[in-house]
């Protein structure tokens, strides 16, 4: 990755608190085993958490490489909103990933479900 997507991912990361745009958990940028040992993860769940540089507009739409067109995301989220035939709007996305995190589903269903209700219980503090 470019220098300048780092430095913007970085930054988006830090404006976020390190959390997840779509799911709201944290993400890691550097240290995965750390970040893992710390939240009682495994390595394979914990690399599911990376932060990553979401477009909100993609590049092929014309968005551009800003700090107000990229997001921190993780792996898992910014992955999955790709994999779609047709993307979905960044804000129809968060909520649909909202929505299946509040029922169980999505990052739910994989990670420990102590490290979720942790998670989300501060993401709420954050957002209040």
């Amino acid at each position: 990755m470019p220098t300048r997507m780092k430095r913007l991912r970085a930054k988006s990361a830090l404006a976020q608190s390190h959390h997840c745009y779509y799911c709201g958990l944290p993400v890691w940028e550097v240290e995965p085993a750390k970040f893992a040992t710390m939240h009682k993860l495994s390595l394979r769940q914990a690399m599911l958490l990376r932060c990553t540089a979401e477009h909100l507009q993609s590049r092929s739409d014309g968005g551009a490489d800003n700090i107000k067109n990229i997001v921190a995301a993780c792996t898992y989220c910014n992955g999955h909103r790709h994999k779609r035939k047709r993307v979905s709007a960044p804000s129809v996305y968060w909520e649909s990933v909202r929505h299946r995190m509040q029922r169980g589903k999505w990052l739910v269903a994989i990670l420990p479900k102590q490290f979720v209700i942790r998670e989300s219980v501060s993401t709420t503090k954050m957002n209040t």
